[in-house]
């Protein structure tokens, strides 16, 4: 009786990879395949100004239900070139302005007025991050390479969100302390 116990204590262990892999290696065996988890981009929040500063926020709250339509505005505190890069809930990078010039104390919408763009809000539901730098001189933040496409002013990266934070800080190096100014925005978008 000894030897039948024995041979049931081995037979678990050799199929303990499929308990630890749990539903998934069940999905996959089945041929299903297992569902994808949303990425997520836990990426860094920004302040950063010396001798002017930049502001924005997004209308009516940072809040966002999927199919909404964006609704930013932005300042400077004195006349800058702005530009605008935005990630996504699913880590896509795009440039949404690109040395747009902007006085000092005028309040900016976003998109802007007058351009023809209008932005909805799309899922995957999570944080999004806007990234608004303003410098006194245009500053070149991406090479061409970096560009997908370009649509009405706006850019498609072909770039990740690190990536595009690498670009940022690389231009950050190059523009003098006093002529940078740079604020992070993060939404929420709610799928629901």
């Amino acid at each position: 009786m000894t030897q039948p116990q024995a041979k049931q204590e081995a037979r678990p262990g050799r199929w303990a990879w499929a308990r630890r892999a749990g539903g998934a290696a069940a999905l996959a065996l089945a041929g299903c395949q297992a569902p994808v988890a949303e990425p997520a981009c836990d990426l860094p929040i920004r302040h950063d100004a010396n001798a002017f500063v930049t502001e924005a926020w997004a209308l009516p709250n940072e809040t966002f239900d999927v199919g909404e339509r964006l609704a930013l505005q932005m300042r400077v505190s004195a006349a800058a070139h702005v530009s605008v890069f935005h990630v996504s809930s699913s880590c896509h990078a795009t440039r949404l302005l690109d040395n747009h010039r902007v006085e000092g104390g005028d309040i900016v919408d976003f998109p802007l007025r007058g351009s023809g763009v209008s932005m909805t809000v799309k899922p995957p539901g999570g944080d999004e991050y806007f990234y608004f730098i303003a410098t006194r001189e245009p500053t070149v933040f991406l090479s061409a390479a970096d560009i997908l496409n370009d649509i009405a002013g706006i850019s498609s990266l072909d770039i990740d969100a690190g990536q595009l934070m690498g670009r940022i800080d690389d231009a950050r190096g190059r523009v003098n302390p006093p002529d940078w100014s740079m604020t992070t925005l993060r939404t929420r978008v709610i799928a629901r």
